[in-house]
């Protein structure tokens, strides 16, 4: 496998039937981070999916994903974990009331409304 920074791979190494995985200020693909971040790249630069009837946007075509090294993206997650966690707390709830935890469920009702409350 060659890398971007490969000096002996050039783009007069391409035929017109080679197919390669790289647009335009790509990062390398090896890792799910550099991924994450290229196929950013590649939505907000206006990269269109390859087929008509395919995601519009990157949200619809990758599950939650995150970037914890960002302070920013950090946050995000352990708000949508926290978001995550009551949202099975209430489900347990409405399946099954006996089973409920009055405790649990008052903490993903407080959770939540935190959450409201800053905005998140």
């Amino acid at each position: 496998t060659r890398g971007l920074l490969d000096k002996s791979f050039s783009k007069g190494d391409l035929t017109p039937a080679t197919m390669v995985n790289h647009f335009l200020r790509g990062f390398v693909l090896g890792t799910k981070i550099p991924l994450l971040r290229s196929l950013r790249t590649f939505y907000e630069e206006g990269g269109v999916p390859p087929h008509p009837d395919g995601p519009r946007t990157l949200d619809e075509l990758l599950p939650r994903s995150y970037d914890l090294r960002e302070l920013h993206e950090l946050e995000t997650f352990l708000d949508d974990l926290a978001c995550s966690q009551a949202e099975a707390i209430f489900q347990i709830a409405s399946k099954s009331p006996v089973a409920a935890n009055v405790a649990q469920v008052k903490a993903a009702v407080d959770v939540l409304s935190s959450l409201a409350s800053t905005g998140a």
